[in-house]
């Protein structure tokens, strides 16, 4: 998986860091583009038809663990590895990445524990804005992608609030889901038309278009 998301890097990079001029928008990417303002203008007032969007809450059926209710061990280890993920110049085979990764496989468990806001070291290294922290944690939480917080917030959640599209492309690539919902009933499409523009509510809508063909290719590179 870890090979994957590197691989990831070059085609996102590839398709939405050069978006295109207003001057050379075809009539047909004005007509979508018109078509997603309307869908965006549906959503921010909760009008949204069944057959569109489907909204299931997530139960955090996880065996998950206070960091407050966690031997001193524990802590000691989770709070380690959240400093090295969240403030050290991270590497991916730097000291810090290497000392964290003896953390995680002497103590499985560290990824089950939640801070204060309910949050585990994947969402804390979201919200952070940390790339490579990223990459490295998503292979340990494969089955917590979709966790949600106390305020019903997953990992992409955080990423789409933080407007890090490329920390979003990584949890979406990786399997995270859209048809959850946040504690006021919003999914990520929802969400992300409440934000102060639609900047990611047009990212999520072409990246998701695309993300079937993305991971035909990345599978396709992955096997050379």
């Amino acid at each position: 998986m870890l090979r994957s998301l590197l691989i990831f890097k070059v085609f996102f990079l590839a398709l939405f860091s050069c978006p295109a001029s207003a001057e050379f928008i075809s009539e047909a990417e004005q007509e979508r583009e018109a078509i997603l303002l309307n869908k965006a203008e549906r959503y921010a007032l909760g009008i949204v038809p069944e057959n569109e969007v489907e909204n299931h809450s997530l139960q955090n059926e996880f065996k998950v663990q206070k960091l407050s209710e966690s031997s001193g061990e524990l802590r000691k280890a989770w709070h380690y590895c959240h400093h090295a993920l969240t403030h050290h110049m991270w590497q991916k085979d730097g000291e810090a990445c290497q000392a964290v990764q003896t953390s995680l496989d002497q103590h499985p468990e560290l990824i089950y524990l939640t801070d204060g806001d309910g949050r585990n070291l994947l969402m804390n290294a979201v919200q952070m804005n940390r790339d490579e922290g990223v990459i490295f944690l998503l292979p340990y939480y494969e089955e917590l992608l979709d966790f949600q917080d106390f305020c019903g917030d997953s990992a992409l959640f955080i990423a789409i609030q933080n407007r890090n599209k490329y920390i979003a492309a990584l949890l979406l690539i990786s399997g995270a889901r859209i048809d959850i919902c946040d504690r006021n009933g919003f999914n990520v499409l929802q969400f992300s038309c409440t934000l102060e523009n639609l900047e990611m509510f047009y990212f999520l809508e072409s990246f998701l278009e695309k993300l079937d063909e993305l991971k035909k290719l990345m599978a396709t590179k992955n096997q050379a």
